[in-house]
């Protein structure tokens, strides 16, 4: 009678082992394996202990980011749409885009006129201090759109080298590398206000 009360207890011993750190399978390797009760006994005590020290990772608190962009992919699908450009970007400080621009530069002729280059020109607005000063929309024949923003805004000419010797002086003269206010182009069909509504969310 005493074997089957200490298989018994085993049995008892092996699932209160399985409960606390070993599962039934491992139980059952260790003992096949030729490991002694008490060995298996020590064996998954020494797993809970270490299971025991190990702790969650401390959580990232640090805040989450304050930037609209950070959440907002439709008003970077909407600024492509609507400027008008050959590529455009947003940032979480900044509106990039890069057009052909066709400038006049120099002293006027005889007839009035200067001289004209076209090239292209990458432009940067940055949100902080940006503002509005006039949106327009077109009236055919009267009046050409509009939408002037004044603010923190750079312009890069994008092959300097390009422009012909007894151009250059003259034109990086005319050219405003850091303009107050700038004409930033859209597509037909886009209102300029709702244009200038959208990127004024950004502005700091």
């Amino acid at each position: 009678m005493k074997l089957p009360v200490l298989a018994l207890g085993l049995l008892f011993s092996v699932a209160s082992i399985s409960a606390n750190a070993c599962s039934k399978n491992e139980v059952d390797h260790y003992l096949k394996s030729g490991f002694t009760h008490a060995q298996v006994v020590k064996l998954c005590a020494g797993k809970s202990n270490n299971n025991a020290m190990i702790t969650a990772p401390a959580k990232d608190i640090r805040p989450l980011a304050t930037s609209p962009y950070a959440s907002n992919t439709n008003d970077q699908i909407f600024f492509k749409s609507a400027i008008k450009a050959h590529k455009t970007e947003m940032s979480a400080d900044k509106l990039v885009y890069f057009n052909n621009e066709c400038m006049d530069f120099g002293l006027e002729d005889m007839t009035g006129e200067k001289e004209r280059l076209c090239r292209d020109v990458k432009t940067t607005v940055h949100y902080t201090g940006l503002s509005l000063i006039q949106t327009q929309k077109e009236i055919p024949l009267i009046q050409k759109s509009h939408l002037i923003m004044k603010g923190n805004i750079k312009r890069e000419l994008l092959q300097p080298d390009s422009i012909p010797n007894r151009h250059k002086k003259a034109f990086f003269e005319d050219f405003a590398t850091a303009p107050a206010s700038i004409d930033i182009p859209f597509r037909k069909g886009f209102d300029p206000k709702q244009i200038a509504s959208r990127l004024m969310n950004y502005a700091r």
